[in-house]
């Protein structure tokens, strides 16, 4: 990135970065930055908005494809009669083009990789997923917005400023919006869930053919940010699913199909189901079970580390009665860092709460490896050791049937009740455990 910038620091360079996503400018390479800046900064936006042009004709992602490339290779390759006749009769001619040019075949390649553009243009052999992505590269090196519709999956073309076009390469290669209603999902907010989460709490899918089509929303879309306001979509059976999570593992499920009209509109509630009863107890942990107790030590001019102190102490002893968090957590471990964040997101709860969280390593080099600066939000009742002996792991799994995968998570309390596991990467963890320890006292 500073290399790039270093020969395009200019507002349309700084714009072409702004329309990629954070994993790809990780991820992408100088070589398609500079493609794309020496072969598309020059067009002509053509009566376009700033944001259409550096979002739907510069930017070199479409869907989930390799970003390559490709703008220079088209254009220096391309016959000059067929540029001269695209950017003449426009976006209608190309859907022709590629309609018939480019032929599809499903069967040869089962995994659903992704056709790089170049290889699209080359063969004229392809799937079509890796055909629609060939032609909005083809409309965007033409000049022409285009785009694959991150909900939908609808190959669409910009027509005009706020009017995208449905694109289909059928035998008679029609264009054009089909008809569409409004959809919105209505939600009371809940004290624990003010906000649902798309794919956490609830997802929506179109029913086509007698399959649910799911709509791919962004992975961070909140209720309030994705359909809490009408949107347009196709008339047709929609179907909202949503689900609360269970301690054992088990879901709450609520599906809600409803259709919707061309030209109408339609409200879905959106139900998220609660546990009829409390908590249960779901096996007997001993509360007296000893660990090494950890010190968060800071050495000068060096980051935290966690290091023993003193003798081996119960977790009676560390707690005091009542209801505690217990887990046994891995370092460098991606489930155990995404738990330990969402555990961190509900920080208040869990002071407000008033118990414990212990958290336990497997044995001392598993310690070591950890670093504690990198969770600095864990709540300040947060106590750090290592299960020594294995014996408290070793009593999880004889009594929850544990799977062995990182982290294990349980609520339980000093007459040696657990009320609640879970184990590996979960969704949502720090919701949950909130939700629980509101019907519970320490």
């Amino acid at each position: 990135i500073t290399q790039y910038l270093g020969e395009y620091s200019n507002e349309a360079g700084l714009s072409l970065l702004e329309s990629l996503s954070a994993k790809d400018l990780r991820d992408v390479h100088i070589n398609v930055l500079k493609d794309h800046s020496r072969y598309g900064m020059h067009m002509e936006h053509n009566g376009w908005s700033d944001t259409t042009f550096y979002r739907y004709i510069l930017c070199p992602r479409v869907a989930n494809e390799n970003l390559t490339p490709f703008r220079g290779y088209l254009m220096a390759n391309m016959p000059a009669s067929l540029q001269k006749k695209m950017k003449k009769d426009g976006v209608p001619y190309i859907i022709k083009w590629v309609a018939k040019n480019v032929k599809t075949e499903e069967q040869s390649n089962p995994q659903g990789l992704r056709m790089l553009p170049l290889g699209v243009w080359h063969n004229k052999l392809t799937d079509s997923r890796s055909r629609d992505i060939f032609f909005v590269t083809l409309c965007r090196t033409m000049g022409f917005p285009a785009r694959i519709d991150a909900v939908t999956g609808k190959v669409q073309y910009l027509e005009k400023e706020g009017l995208w076009k449905d694109v289909s390469f059928g035998r008679t290669t029609q264009h054009g919006s089909a008809n569409q209603g409004k959809l919105s999902v209505t939600w009371k907010p809940l004290a624990w869930n003010a906000d649902p989460k798309y794919y956490t709490h609830f997802t929506l899918s179109r029913i086509h053919e007698g399959s649910a089509q799911l709509m791919n929303y962004p992975e961070d879309g909140l209720w309030s940010n994705t359909l809490r306001e009408p949107q347009s979509m196709d008339a047709g059976d929609y179907l909202l699913t949503s689900g609360t999570r269970m301690a054992d593992g088990s879901v709450l499920v609520h599906l809600e199909v409803r259709p919707l009209q061309a030209g109408g509109e339609v409200q879905i509630p959106l139900t998220i189901r609660e546990p009829k009863e409390g908590l249960q107890v779901i096996g007997s942990l001993n509360s007296e079970a000893l660990y090494q107790p950890l010190a968060l030590t800071q050495a000068e001019g060096s980051n935290n580390a966690l290091q023993t102190e003193g003798v081996m102490k119960s977790l009676l002893s560390t707690t005091g009665r009542g209801y505690y968090i217990l887990g046994i957590i891995a370092p460098n471990n991606e489930p155990t860092n995404h738990t330990l964040r969402d555990i961190a997101a509900v920080k208040e709860v869990i002071e407000e709460w008033g118990g414990h969280l212990v958290l336990l390593f497997r044995n001392e080099t598993d310690a070591q490896r950890f670093h504690p600066d990198e969770f600095p939000a864990l709540p300040r009742n947060t106590h750090f050791g290592i299960d020594q002996s294995g014996a408290i792991y070793d009593e999880l799994q004889r009594e929850l049937h544990l799977k062995g995968t990182a982290p294990t998570f349980v609520i339980a309390d000093t007459f040696n009740r657990i009320v609640f596991l879970s184990e590996g990467y979960t969704i949502g963890l720090g919701e949950r455990l909130g939700r629980n320890l509101n019907s519970i006292k320490p």
